[in-house]
């Protein structure tokens, strides 16, 4: 029974992230403990949620705000995969909340306290930095002038300018606000937030809504004007810039950077759905029906495909670092003199302390390592891709004999996966754990 509910349910299976392994050892080190505790925060988000719009919008719209939220892809995958995330989301409706119980408080510090919550959250949780914040400082601005003065100057015939006249249009402050209105302008693309599983662009990310539940967004937009509700519109546009600074701020993939505007959204379409039950207009109730059947239908069918292609929707990391540790645990680790694991696409050390018991600082090496004209090692477990084997290819196209090279050079006991995605380029998308006696 067990394993047709793993069956039914892959994405259940899917190996910790780093995210989950910076805080795992606070709960006993099982990651279902940690997923559980993730979930139970979300749900006390999504009570507080509840509680700060029922007296704004009524039970029924509070109830279905919060249907629409749990229900989302997004949801699921932020409690299964990313703690920090839903601790952050927990914080921050904990926080409209309380400051929301004083009208004069609300006012006056909300916005304020919210954005620093956000910004300094995004600081602390990771060494990386959204594009955005990159471009706040001048020096991408200046580069940018001095690529295209280079390029101007380097034509066969070209037309002299004044410098002093080129300034006027080529200047470091029209340049940093080009490239912070191209940051900004991604927040209010409708196919990442509602066109996720037919992306044109096919990026790596989580479906947040599904397509038909957009013509819930208009007729809630619609509502919005129509009610002219002072309170609810505070609300909207509040959690919406909250939404945007998250955006701007959040260093990680798509639907994370995203996760804030489930909650505006979702009380949107909530009184579009509302407005649906209680018209009594023929016509409109059936085309609503249809509308929430078809979104209902396709939320089912999204949870249906990311159960049975995983792969396809999460990030291969957490597979790539699973097979190679559970690897190298089958070899007996302690009778070899080194272990060469690669450090391309993660924190190796932080996977290697999840997966064994001992990981000895003066066995294991956690970096690349590049074989092609280098000899390996005796004695010595190598794990890493295709490409730190044989060489790499800069479109990432490994000679297809890769793996009778690799045996070539005297390794044994050689275990392969292919993974789908490509997380190394030029490195192919084939891992490889081989040892050398």
């Amino acid at each position: 029974m067990q394993n047709i509910i793993l069956n039914v349910f892959k994405s259940a299976l899917y190996p910790p992230t780093e995210d989950q392994l910076a805080v795992i050892r606070y709960f006993f080190n099982n990651l279902w403990v940690l997923r559980i505790f993730s979930l139970i925060i979300l749900l006390l988000a999504l009570f507080f949620w509840y509680k700060l719009i029922i007296k704004l919008a009524g039970k029924k719209v509070s109830l279905i705000s919060c249907l629409l939220v749990s229900i989302s892809p997004t949801f699921y995958i932020l409690w299964l995969t990313c703690p920090t995330e839903c601790f952050k989301i927990f914080l921050l409706v904990l926080l409209v909340f309380v400051l929301n119980k004083n009208k004069n408080y609300f006012r006056r510090f909300i916005l304020i306290l919210g954005s620093i919550y956000i910004i300094l959250f995004s600081f602390l949780v990771t060494k990386e930095r959204s594009s955005f914040v990159h471009k706040i400082g001048l020096n991408d601005a200046k580069n940018e002038i001095i690529e295209r003065f280079i390029a101007e100057d380097s034509l066969t015939d070209p037309i002299k300018i004044p410098l002093s006249v080129k300034r006027i249009v080529y200047n470091k402050y029209f340049i940093e606000y080009k490239e912070l209105v191209n940051e900004i302008i991604p927040f209010f693309d409708m196919e990442s937030l509602f066109f996720q599983e037919v992306h044109p662009t096919e990026q790596k990310s989580i479906v947040i809504f599904v397509w038909p539940e957009i013509f819930l967004l208009i007729g809630g937009v619609y509502l919005l004007i129509k009610i002219k509700d002072k309170k609810i519109n505070s609300l909207v546009i509040l959690m919406l810039f909250f939404s945007l600074i998250n955006f701007l701020f959040d260093p990680f993939i798509t639907f994370r950077k995203f996760d804030l505007i489930l909650f505006p959204l979702s009380l949107i379409m909530a009184l579009a759905v509302g407005e649906i039950y209680k018209t009594k207009i023929f016509f409109g109730k059936i085309f609503g029906l249809v509308i929430v059947f078809l979104s209902l239908y396709g939320t089912i069918a999204n949870y249906s495909d990311l159960n049975k292609r995983p792969d396809f929707w999460l990030d291969n990391r957490p597979y790539f670092y699973e097979f190679i540790f559970n690897s190298i645990k089958k070899r007996e680790p302690n009778n070899f003199e080194k272990i060469y694991v690669t450090s391309l696409v993660g924190k190796s050390e932080r996977y290697c302390k999840y997966y064994l018991t001992n990981c000895d600082e003066n066995k294991f090496v956690y970096d690349s390592f590049g074989l092609e004209k280098n000899k390996p090692g005796r004695n010595t477990i190598y794990a890493g891709f295709a490409g730190e084997f044989i060489g790499t290819d800069f479109k990432n196209n490994i000679n297809k004999d890769w793996l009778a090279l690799i045996k070539e050079k005297d390794f044994t006991n050689i275990e392969i996966k292919s993974l789908r995605d490509t997380i190394a380029y030029k490195f192919g998308n084939n891992i490889v754990v081989g040892e050398i006696k």
